[in-house]
């Protein structure tokens, strides 16, 4: 599978922290705080915790190497993608 997002693409969210599972979604990195993810939200737990898988499983990090993350580190769904434009640094 490719990947949903391509470098110099832009994403814009929501941040009021709402989604579902199959969403697309900006979250902390679990381990890493100043780095964003990009991924989408596949599964839920009893413990607010959040399993995330990349679009392009891979050559992706995701919960298949740092686990489920919490709910609180889900800061929104994306709601648009907004392609590089040919010929961008």
């Amino acid at each position: 599978m490719s990947p949903l997002l391509r470098e110099g693409d832009e994403v814009l969210h929501r941040l009021d922290g709402v989604f579902d599972i199959g969403d697309v979604v900006v979250a902390h990195h679990p381990f890493k705080r100043d780095v964003m993810l990009i991924k989408q939200a596949v599964a839920s737990d009893d413990h607010d915790r959040v399993r995330l898988v990349g679009t392009n499983p891979g050559q992706s990090t995701d919960s298949r190497s740092f686990g489920a993350v919490p709910r609180a580190a889900i800061v929104g769904r994306v709601t648009c993608r907004l392609p590089a434009s040919e010929g961008a640094p």
